[in-house]
């Protein structure tokens, strides 16, 4: 019988801060958390694409990318960068800022976003 990997990709915890609201501590946003997880989510086979490539040279990789991103008001993403990470592939990091440069958010009213995003991948086998 043979094993199949099967990449496991979740998305949560999120972490946003608006850059002109960050005042005594008080951390904002315009697009909700549902709004970005949502945009998120319908690109997670673009994030599971990126994965796999790393899975066929490092079979065992699991862990977690955090991606920190800018949307402008117009909803496209600024700029992306990885922020942290437990898996240690340059690619990875690559293939994932490529696929994020490329979303379109909901328009905003207001400041900047600057968002953390946290993606943990696994595996399993069945």
């Amino acid at each position: 019988m043979r094993k199949l990997l099967l990449p496991v990709l979740t998305m949560a915890s999120l972490l946003i801060c608006s850059c002109a609201s960050k005042q005594h501590g008080v951390l904002t946003s315009n697009l909700s958390k549902d709004q970005i997880s949502t945009v998120v989510a319908s690109h997670r086979n673009e994030i599971r694409a990126c994965y796999e490539q790393v899975l066929k040279k490092h079979p065992d990789a699991t862990g977690k990318v955090v991606v920190q991103f800018i949307v402008d008001p117009s909803g496209l993403v600024a700029s992306a960068s990885i922020k942290d990470r437990t898996i240690a592939s340059e690619g990875l990091g690559e293939c994932v800022i490529s696929k994020f440069r490329t979303w379109e958010f909901p328009k905003a009213i207001g400041p900047t976003e600057v968002i953390q995003y946290p993606i943990y991948m696994s595996h399993k086998k069945s």
